[in-house]
Formats: C-alpha cells, structure tokens, sequence
C-alpha cells in the first residue's frame, strides 16, 4: 500500500533497469526506527526491476516522480527473498519505508563499456522480448550524433540474419511489442571500421537508433515440431545459413547458426538408429567441424578445441577434427597433445598439405623454444 506524502515533479518515473537515487527510512509499525538514509547522510542507489530490492519497491518507485515523497506499507510475506536484511522484523510485522525519489537515469545501458545505451520513450506491452531468430516487425530512424538522417525504414527484421548490425539487433531483442525507444549506440557495436557506403555512414560512426517494435513473430521452438523430417530441415536450413556466413567471413554469426542447429537434436533418444546416422553425419559432424573452424577465425581456441573433440567423438578418423584440435592446442601451449593431433592426421592422410604445414610450424616452434631453454641454461652454467 502507497501513500504520497509530497507529490514530485510532473512528468512519468523510472521504468526497469533504470539506475535511481533515493532517501528512505524503514520503521516497524510501532514507529520503531531501523534504518533511514537521512540520518547516514548518504542516499542509496539501485537499478528498478532487476532484484537489487524488494518487489513492493520495485513497483512503488515506477509510481513516483522526480521528488516525490511516499509512505509504502509492505506485507510480511512480500518481505521473503529480500535481498537486504532485516534482522530485528519481529514475525508477522509489517514494515513501513518512506521513500523519496531525488533522481533517476533515464538511460540503461545494455553493454558493460556503455557502447549500446536504451532510452524508453513508450512502454511496450506484455512481458515477451524478441529471441534470435525472432522476425521483428519494426519503423526506425538511424542518424548520426550530429541528426544527420542515415536511414529511415519499416520493415520486417530477422534477428541473426544480418539485415542490420548486431548492436543494433541486440537493441531490437530489449524491447516489447508496441515499445518506443530510443538507442545511442557506439561506432564498434554499429557499422564498425568499414562504416556503410549505400548509407552514406563513415567508419567508426556513432548511431542514434529510434526504433519502435510494432509486433513480432517466434521462430517454430524444436519440441512444437512433430516430424523428424521437419527438425532435420530446418536444422538443415540452419548448417546452410552458417556456410553462408563462414564464407561472408562473418564467424559470429555462422557460429549462432552452427549452434541453432545443434539445439534441434541436443537428446536423440527418441531416435531410431537410421535417424541417428542421418543426424550424427549431415548436421552434428559438419556443425561441429564448422564451429571449431569459426572458433579458431576468433581465436577462441578453448571452444575450438571443445566442438573438434565432439566432431572427433562421432568420427575418431576425421582429418579436419585432428587438425582443428591440432591448431587449437598449439595455440593454447598444448603441444605435444597437438603434435599427436598432426601425427594421427597425417597418418590418413600423408599428403595433406594443410596439415604438413600446420606440423611444420609446431615443430619450428618446438624447435625455438628448445634453443631459448639452452641459451638460458648455457647462461647459468
């Protein structure tokens, strides 16, 4: 129960994920104090709706304005799962807080280095955000910092298929339907260093996208499919997509891809051994030998070296698995295990060039760490 002691400053609250500064005190009903910022001299800070308080502050503070000063009473059993600690509630007590709101980040920011920054305009409505894959029908103004206008468009966006930078889809998957926003988004999570001729958008250029999401539409989710034929399709589809962009050189994406398709046969116990087989050879293997290839173009080599062991796991005898693994250990100091990796492959195929090659500057390195550990010891002799 809420009960405004001052009425603030006209014009709307904090929403979720803002950042807001208040003064409050807490007192038991018998007018016992417990707590006040007032008296510390130090008000306290924390982001609405994202379980930092209680839920009843969370929906009291989205009523307030700027300045406002309420009284909100709050039921024993809203107190439960609190992250603060009240250790003098008698049972059954309830607590009043007065809260005055001093101020409120109209900004959230989506990104720890404050690259993507989100400013509501317009509540959305509904509780559902937009999911990779999510088509997303949207009406936006893209333009520079200065308001130069870049672009203006509605359109129908699918989120992961690079109709617009991943900044900007990042922005697009935050929002309700009906939502209104407003986004400042850095030159590296936007157009990056190559920036976009057709718009007119130099490199490393910081974008304001205003964007409203008039509606959207989900993806079919695995377990709402009723075939087998139809999850191997669209898993399929989803392999293709990826090719597409490994071959774009666009590694994130292909990656997104690879895995989207492996989520369609995460269990294949409902399978019969036929299924199995198509499965494990046309989508699992190449998913897997592909991700350990994006993930070595990313130089994450702890997760190229985790998908070449799963490739390895359906095919011991796959010379792209030995040699990606290879690659991944000899940049992640493992060089004996690679080496090995490069023997077994060349094994199978003695005359594969990319493997020779790989061997070779493993065996260079080897080589030159060798002379480094001599020169040192011949050092302290």
């Amino acid at each position: 129960m809420k009960k405004v002691i001052q009425p603030g400053s006209q014009g709307g609250g904090p929403k979720d994920g803002f950042q807001v500064t208040v003064h409050y005190k807490t007192e038991l009903q018998s007018g016992k104090l417990l707590e006040s910022t007032w008296d510390l001299g130090e008000p306290f800070r924390f982001k609405v709706g994202v379980g930092q308080v209680l839920k009843a502050w969370d929906l009291a503070v989205k009523s307030m304005s700027k300045g406002e000063i309420a009284h909100i009473l709050v039921h024993p059993r809203h107190l439960a799962g609190s992250t603060r600690l009240f250790a003098e509630i008698p049972p059954n007590e309830y607590l009043q807080f007065t809260i005055e709101l001093l101020s409120f980040e109209t900004e959230i920011q989506l990104v720890p280095d404050g690259g993507i920054t989100k400013s509501v305009v317009a509540d959305g409505a509904r509780w559902e955000l937009p999911l990779f894959e999510s088509t997303c029908h949207v009406s936006y103004r893209m333009s520079g910092m200065d308001g130069t206008l870049f672009e203006e468009a509605r359109k129908a966006i699918r989120i992961g298929d690079d109709d617009l930078p991943a900044g900007m889809e990042n922005a697009i998957q935050t929002m309700k339907i009906g939502e209104h926003a407003v986004f400042k988004i850095k030159g590296e999570y936007a157009f990056g260093a190559e920036g976009n001729k057709a718009l007119k958008i130099g490199p490393h250029t910081d974008i304001i996208f205003d964007v409203k999401l008039d509606h959207f539409t989900k993806e079919k989710e695995f377990w709402e499919m009723e075939s087998f034929t139809e999850k191997e399709n669209v898993a399929m589809a989803r392999k293709n997509e990826g090719n597409k962009f490994f071959n774009a050189s666009k590694f994130n994406l292909a990656i997104k891809k690879y895995q989207k398709a492996l989520s369609f046969f995460k269990s294949m116990n409902d399978l019969s051994p036929t299924e199995k087989g198509v499965v494990e050879s046309n989508i699992l293997l190449p998913c897997y030998l592909n991700l350990a290839a994006a993930f070595l173009k990313t130089s994450d080599y702890k997760e190229a070296k985790s998908n070449a062991k799963h490739a390895l796991s359906i095919d011991p005898k796959s010379v792209k698995a030995l040699w990606r693994l290879g690659c991944a250990q000899t940049e992640l100091g493992e060089w004996e295990d690679a080496k090995k990796c490069f023997e077994d492959a060349l094994q199978i195929e003695p005359d594969n060039k990319a493997v020779k090659a790989s061997s070779a500057n493993l065996k260079k390195l080897i080589s030159e760490q060798n002379k480094a550990k001599n020169m040192y010891k011949n050092f302290f002799t």
